[in-house]
């Protein structure tokens, strides 16, 4: 048995498969960015931690 190939997208077809890999990569940009706005406000806690552990040192 031959093996099928598949048809030719249609312009139409091809602009919706298109659309869904550029959503996907934005959604995944999202994503990341929110991911590193997390990490930034949980070093910036631990730095304010840091910072009012060591005043408290000198009290």
């Amino acid at each position: 048995m031959l093996p099928q190939f598949a048809k030719p997208l249609s312009p139409l077809n091809r602009h919706k498969i298109l659309r869904r890999i550029v959503m996907a990569k934005a959604t995944k940009e999202e994503r990341r960015n929110k991911v590193i706005e997390v990490l930034n406000k949980a070093r910036a806690m631990e730095l304010q931690a840091t910072h009012q552990s060591d005043l408290s040192i000198y009290k």
